[in-house]
């Protein structure tokens, strides 16, 4: 056995807070996701508008048709990445 100090833990915390530090925080991202969902959805809607008025193509209706379902999808990933977080820490911690 080394009589060595190990420091492997301080450097594993430290290494973990300064990377928590950088990221926004998981609410953050669930809440900009959830904004640009609704921005899609509005977008839609104002494509529509126009595309009724005469002013748009309908292949500007299908982009922001398509725009808005891949926001709303990406919406609902982060959810779930957000309420399954907590899971995946009191597993690997121990704390179930």
């Amino acid at each position: 056995m080394s009589t060595r100090p190990t420091f492997t833990a301080p450097l594993l915390l430290l290494l973990t807070l300064s990377a928590g530090a950088q990221t926004p925080s998981p609410l953050a991202q669930v809440q900009s996701l959830r904004s640009s969902s609704d921005l899609a959805v509005e977008s839609l809607h104002l494509t529509l508008l126009r595309y009724r008025a005469g002013e748009a193509i309908a292949l500007q209706v299908v982009d922001g048709q398509s725009t808005a379902a891949l926001a709303r999808g990406a919406y609902d990933d982060g959810l779930v990445r957000y309420r399954v977080a907590p899971a995946g820490m009191q597993d690997r911690t121990g704390n179930l």
